[in-house]
């Protein structure tokens, strides 16, 4: 089950608080993470195992695979910066991912 609501009115601002689960794909290894945030150029995300600071990620959620800067580490969230906007259309698709059962 996902839970996701905008935040914000143009494209710029616009993050979707979410609860959804996803994988971040890290060099100290896979991270299950719970995505907190979403927005066109990042997300927020928080996980039990430790996530390194400042290396480059994937972020995989569904169909969507996103490669990401790991921006800022604070005990178990993590701030993370994508490499390339996401479309509204990728970012609906990876909400959807758990009803259409296609979660990570």
């Amino acid at each position: 089950m996902s839970i996701h609501s905008k935040v914000g009115t143009d494209r710029t601002t616009e993050h979707r608080r979410v609860l959804i689960s996803g994988l971040l794909v890290t060099p100290a290894g896979d991270r299950r993470v719970m995505i907190r945030d979403i927005s066109p150029s990042g997300a927020q995300v928080t996980s039990r195992e430790k996530i390194p600071n400042g290396c480059d990620a994937i972020l995989k959620r569904g169909p969507l695979f996103v490669a990401a800067r790991v921006a800022s580490v604070n005990g178990d969230e993590a701030s993370l910066h994508f490499y390339r906007e996401l479309s509204d259309d990728e970012i609906e698709r990876a909400l959807m991912a758990t009803a259409l059962g296609g979660g990570s």
